[in-house]
């Protein structure tokens, strides 16, 4: 991150900062804690010392089923052939928000520009608004039970992040797979989101 704020890139995204420690993707994984909050500060301040004028976000994350088994608990929402994991429940889900808004309040606290909601490449919240979830359940099923969780989020965020700073939502746009997440869904997702306060739409691709 150094050379991008020493290269003047315009805006950094601070890649898959987890919103919590017990699912992560890699072990020394970056998290938007309290307890990290003194030394995110002195991070963003030392970046800030090399370029000023950079927009810094921070991406935050929530590694669901891609989470790490030798040091940490893999969970899924449906079990995907080859990763598998612990089924999570609908409480489960509604404690996954509030960490996201902790992690928000705690990137405005360590001076982060802007949070980028990351729903892509098959972490907890693409999991979730991909049809491959078909679960009777809250978040599961259809367009509008599997978008809920997105939509709760961005709106309990959006709450809790100034209005004057960015907030971004981070999809794949396409799983490119029969029957999967598609453009049409993406853009309708992408219309909700703007309603309830996005500033921009990050896109991606597949990596489900």
């Amino acid at each position: 991150y150094l050379n991008l704020f020493q290269g003047g890139a315009g805006v950094v995204d601070l890649e898959a900062i987890t919103v919590q420690w017990e699912s992560r993707s890699r072990k020394n994984q970056l998290s938007a804690m309290p307890r990290n909050e003194k030394a995110l500060t002195r991070f963003v301040g030392e970046l800030r010392k090399v370029n000023s004028n950079a927009i810094f976000v921070w991406q935050l994350t929530h590694s669901g089923e891609l989470s790490h088994t030798d040091f940490s608990r893999r969970v899924c929402v449906k079990p995907l052939p080859g990763f598998g994991g612990e089924v999570i429940d609908e409480e489960y889900v509604e404690k996954t928000i509030d960490q996201f808004v902790l992690a928000a309040k705690v990137a405005h606290s360590c001076g982060a520009d802007g949070v980028d909601f990351k729903n892509c490449h098959g972490y907890l919240d693409s999991q979730i608004l991909r049809p491959y979830n078909d679960r009777k359940w809250k978040y599961g099923g259809s367009f509008e039970n599997r978008t809920r969780l997105a939509c709760e989020a961005v709106e309990a965020v959006r709450r809790a992040w100034p209005e004057t700073r960015p907030l971004f939502l981070r999809i794949s746009f396409i799983d490119w797979t029969a029957g999967g997440w598609d453009v049409e869904q993406s853009v309708e997702l992408a219309r909700q989101a703007r309603l309830l306060g996005v500033d921009l739409v990050d896109c991606s691709s597949a990596g489900i």
